[in-house]
């Protein structure tokens, strides 16, 4: 329960995220000196503690080790095989139907004309926006459908929505799961498995998967129980989680983050801000799942976690075509001004769109997998089922044929 309530706000960290790319990204980019409006204490916030309100790139890492975690702890808890069969049946349409669903909205929005709405915002915010290309292109039916049900899963091709660049990741990090669980959880020596693992996909993404398994086996066999007495890792977990999740997204300079270069000089190719945000996430889960006071406060928001989906998939349109009007409409009382009322308007707008769309696509979407993967293995039964009752009767007819001799079942299978 209570990582549903931190999935959940790490979904709402994602929409601050896109809402200051989108009026204020030198937040996000460190290029304080870009043509455009401050934000008020902008020279104080980029690349401080500060920056963790609205510090996306940490939860979408959040979003990673989580994954590893809930895709792992029920085997690791039951050591029932059937649990990742049925994770990995459904996997597909879960993660596709509403990522495609999301597709042919923003299909639909280009149609329409509506993304001249968020191209004049750009071109009015300047330097300050992220967003001046965004679904500014020529779209075809096909082509979104094909991108939003098969290209997002085995390409960087996403220009649709570009937050299901994650999806590619999160779709072979989930088998990358499943086949470790399959091939070495049952071993006593697994963590030579999770060594070779994770060298394999350190500087990756799907690092971020291996950390979330290591944590679910440790904590399914009793691990952080035996040091939870000790008053002194949570404090260090959480301290650590925010010193390495403020790690700035572009510019480095002039930061606290200069001294962190020395990481770089001794493993040069290193993806920094994916590592260190990868190492906050999996510090904070460790942190929540080792504090009782942790783990209720996040429980109280649980229910966000059924929406993150959701929310996650449809933001980006309302601030694409609602708050880019209203902006557009409210810019004559001030820049800023504009900008908070703009965003004041919009929450709720987000809310209520994330709120429609898990109820007529994210939810059926979750059934309608679980019904197809049913159905397969109900197939898959009848199938087998029918191919021994054939079996049985050739070989009773075999058995009564002159001057032959009757066929055992454990001889034919042998």
């Amino acid at each position: 329960m209570e990582l549903e309530g931190l999935r959940g706000l790490a979904a709402i960290v994602v929409v601050l995220h896109h809402m200051v790319y989108m009026f204020y990204a030198p937040l996000n980019t460190g290029k304080l000196s870009a043509d455009h409006s401050p934000f008020p204490f902008e020279q104080y916030i980029y690349g401080t503690p500060f920056a963790l309100a609205y510090a996306g790139t940490l939860a979408v890492a959040i979003f990673f080790v989580l994954s590893g975690f809930v895709l792992s702890i029920g085997y690791f808890q039951t050591n029932d095989r059937s649990i990742i069969k049925k994770l990995a049946s459904t996997r597909y349409l879960r993660l596709m139907l509403p990522a495609l669903a999301s597709v042919m909205i923003a299909y639909l929005i280009i149609k329409l004309g509506l993304n001249g709405l968020v191209a004049n915002t750009a071109a009015t915010v300047g330097g300050g926006s992220g967003y001046a290309n965004a679904l500014q292109f020529d779209a075809s039916f096909f082509d979104a459908l094909k991108n939003g049900a098969i290209e997002i899963f085995i390409s960087d091709r996403h220009p649709y929505n570009t937050v299901l660049w994650t999806m590619f990741i999160e779709f072979w990090g989930s088998f990358m799961v499943f086949a470790f669980l399959l091939l070495f959880a049952r071993f006593k020596y697994r963590w030579l498995a999770y060594i070779g693992l994770s060298a394999l996909t350190f500087n990756t993404w799907f690092f971020a998967f291996v950390l979330g398994m290591i944590v679910a086996d440790l904590y399914a066999n009793g691990w952080f129980d035996r040091i939870r007495h000790r008053k002194y890792i949570v404090p260090g977990l959480v301290t650590g989680a925010i010193i390495f999740g403020s790690f700035p997204n572009q510019r480095i300079k002039g930061t606290f983050y200069e001294n962190f270069n020395i990481v770089q000089s001794l493993i040069p190719d290193l993806h920094r801000k994916m590592f260190f945000v990868t190492l906050a996430s999996t510090m904070i889960i460790v942190a929540i799942l080792m504090s009782k006071t942790l783990a209720s406060r996040l429980g109280r928001v649980s229910l966000l976690g059924r929406y993150t989906y959701s929310l996650y998939l449809t933001h980006k349109f309302v601030l694409f075509t609602f708050t880019s009007a209203v902006f557009l409409l409210l810019l004559p009382i001030g820049y800023n001004k504009a900008v908070l009322f703009t965003l004041l308007l919009s929450i709720p707008v987000i809310a209520l769109v994330a709120f429609i769309f898990e109820k007529y696509v994210d939810a059926p979407s979750i059934r309608f997998a679980k019904y197809m993967a049913a159905m397969h293995k109900s197939d898959s039964r009848t199938d087998l089922r029918e191919r021994i009752r054939v079996l049985g009767y050739k070989l009773d007819r075999i058995s009564q044929w002159p001057g032959e001799r009757r066929l055992e079942p454990d001889n034919e299978e042998r």
